[in-house]
């Protein structure tokens, strides 16, 4: 008698979900599809509401690696009708946050403000009644990503600090130290914004917080792959050019520069020459001989901006 298929369970399904996440925020966008792929099965297989949420919000990510936006809403739409038979708890409020990500990348603002105000209230709710959960930390994880790219500093800098306090109760290193990786950009960008502003005050203060996040995420013992690193690396260094220490941050952005432009995705190539650009810039306000020419600056902002 030929076997039937492995059943699949709920614990097979969150773990291929992990893995879709990780990848999911990425610039590999070919790993991401090639895990999309290899569970297709499995997600097709489960009835379940939430899952069937996931099958159609996954899709949708895809459909905007692709390029295919209308797909993109069909999906979605699919995924928020089966939302209202989920119930209101911490993998319900990771959905929402995730579908408000996809339109925020799908540049549907409205859209994303609303699905964010659900997760952000739903989070609020699991808080206060339930324990700390991988499904919550990431939620707050995707919120923060949501509300940055919509230009809610002040509230994404709020989750991005929520998230690292769930995961600190938890027990995986990896976890805590994305979070800790999170909170530092997100502390470095909104204390960019401040300075810009003119509340340097303020300012320092935020970059303080995302040196001590940087520190904390060293100290933790967890190995993170390259790029992530690389990423830290550059966000350290902003943080010290937003706390006006130039002359230590200007080595260490410049190794990471080197690095990123050899192996480095387009996104992070662009993070990391608009962080240099704007150490350098700030370099050259000390007058002449203090720093890098003004050239090299302008040059870092326009290839940033391209």
């Amino acid at each position: 008698m030929t076997p039937g298929p492995a059943r699949v369970t709920d614990g097979d399904l969150e773990a291929a979900l992990w893995r879709l996440l990780a990848a999911s925020d990425s610039e590999d966008a070919t790993a991401f599809v090639a895990l999309l792929d290899g569970s297709r099965e499995a997600l097709e297989s489960a009835d379940d509401p939430c899952w069937v949420v996931w099958r159609h919000a996954l899709a949708a990510r895809r459909s905007l690696f692709d390029e295919q936006p209308e797909d993109a809403v069909t999906e979605v739409a699919a995924a928020r009708e089966a939302l209202d038979k989920c119930p209101p708890d911490a993998a319900t409020a990771l959905a929402l946050a995730y579908l408000a990500h996809v339109e925020v990348t799908a540049d549907h603002v409205d859209a994303a403000m609303l699905l964010a105000v659900d997760a952000s209230l739903l989070t609020e709710q699991v808080e206060v009644a339930g324990s700390p959960s991988k499904a919550l930390h990431q939620a707050h994880r995707w919120l923060s990503l949501t509300l940055s790219g919509l230009d809610l500093e002040e509230l994404a800098v709020g989750h991005a600090e929520r998230g690292h306090a769930v995961a600190a109760l938890l027990p995986s290193l990896e976890d805590q130290w994305r979070m800790l990786l999170l909170s530092a950009h997100q502390h470095t960008e909104l204390a960019q914004t401040l300075r810009r502003r003119g509340d340097v005050v303020r300012s320092h203060e935020l970059a303080a917080t995302a040196l001590a996040c940087a520190t904390g995420a060293r100290e933790l013992g967890w190995e993170p792959d390259p790029r992530a690193q690389d990423l830290l690396d550059v966000v350290q260094s902003w943080a010290l050019t937003c706390s006006d220490q130039l002359d230590d941050a200007v080595g260490p952005l410049r190794r990471v520069h080197r690095r990123v432009h050899e192996e480095g995705g387009l996104w992070l190539r662009g993070f990391t020459d608009l962080a240099l650009g704007r150490l350098l810039a700030r370099m050259g306000e000390r007058g002449p001989g203090r720093g890098a020419t003004g050239e090299e600056a302008v040059q870092l902002l326009v290839d940033a901006a391209g």
